[in-house]
């Protein structure tokens, strides 16, 4: 059994339910949407750079075990300043200019 430990924007990070407290018995390989991004036997992994705001489906295949696990990315955001695009910021000066540009 695989369990989802952490998703984000570009990462997730997962864990093998079984009675090993560190590695699996067996080795495996890990697919992501049909192409074989990994290999190993550790019961914790995390894979990195994945598209944000997508949906995957991420497969584990050993000698003894196939499971299937779908799952989205989520969406990726950030902060801007305005004074960054000229804005004044000390809200006496209509800053409507610069902010009509930092947005768009």
């Amino acid at each position: 059994m695989m369990n989802l430990l952490f998703v984000s924007a570009t990462s997730v990070c997962l864990e093998l339910g079984n009675d090993a407290p560190y590695y699996a018995p067996e080795a495996y390989r890990v697919f992501l949407n049909g192409e074989k991004v990994r290999e190993g036997n550790s019961n914790v992994f995390s894979l990195f750079g994945l598209t944000p705001d997508t949906a995957y489906t991420l497969c584990l295949e050993g000698a003894s075990l196939r499971e299937e696990l779908s799952f989205r990315t989520g969406r990726e955001s950030c902060a801007l300043s305005v004074r960054d695009f000229g804005a004044a910021g000390d809200g006496v000066t209509d800053d409507t200019d610069a902010i009509q540009f930092a947005i768009s």
